[in-house]
């Protein structure tokens, strides 16, 4: 128990970026590392989409990663259009858009606002009412370009949203996904029913780039993982050993 405790004490007296990049180097999976990789092998979008943007947080490493972006971001939270408005004034390539997404135009949808947890799904008589709109229509009305760079996070909402993107789904080279591995929300798909549906529509796993743990019992109950087209330069310049 001592030792734990004088374990938890030093890592806290480290820089949390110190930290970061020590994690990494012991292979654990980091956010930033999987953007930046993508970068090295080539990948540099022009027009990247944050839906489920929340405070902004994903948004913010890729403006380190990719500087020349456009970055739409979407969020329906009222509590949190202040932030997202005093980031995009910093920053005039990023874009706000208030509204849900999913697979279909829907002015009355009911929406169920808690915080990081927030989804369509726990609705039914409760929460708020929202517009919602498709990718393809946001697309078509000119309020953002078609992204190459995806970011999926809606809490188990994600193939409703992809299901309003197929006009434009060609432009689309990297999708990143919250996956569960064990029921969060209901009526949400678990893990093996959203990898099966991007296999579907051409895209296949190839970095997972967060796994987050139960606060109650340390079980692994999410991943953020990144899909690629399944012919993707992405794939096919990797090998296993390094040639010297």
């Amino acid at each position: 128990m001592f030792a734990r405790i004088l374990l938890g004490f030093l890592l806290k007296s480290i820089p949390s970026d110190l930290r970061r990049r020590l994690a990494v180097h012991l292979g654990v999976p980091d956010i930033r590392w999987s953007l930046r990789q993508l970068r090295r092998f080539g990948f540099v979008p022009n027009n990247i989409m944050d839906v489920g943007a929340f405070r902004g947080d994903w948004t913010k490493i890729c403006l380190e990663i990719f500087p020349d972006a456009s970055i739409t971001c979407v969020e329906p939270q009222d509590g949190l259009q202040d932030t997202l408005r005093e980031l995009a004034e910093r920053h005039p390539n990023i874009h706000i858009i208030q509204t849900l997404l999913g697979r279909s135009v829907n002015n009355n949808v009911r929406f169920d606002e808690q915080g990081p947890g927030s989804s369509v799904l726990l609705s039914s008589t409760s929460g708020t009412v929202k517009a919602m709109t498709t990718i393809d229509k946001l697309t078509e009305s000119k309020l953002c370009n078609a992204p190459e760079l995806l970011k999926l996070d809606a809490q188990g909402y994600e193939i409703e949203i992809l299901e309003g993107y197929t006009k434009y789904f060609d432009t689309c080279q990297v999708i990143q996904c919250e996956l569960s591995l064990l029921p969060l929300v209901p009526q949400a798909p678990l893990l093996a029913e959203v990898v099966a549906y991007f296999q579907n529509r051409g895209f296949v796993m190839f970095d997972v780039e967060e796994i987050i743990h139960s606060p109650s019992d340390g079980a692994v109950w999410q991943i953020d993982a990144l899909f690629c087209r399944a012919d993707s330069y992405l794939r096919n310049q990797r090998a296993w050993i390094k040639e010297v």
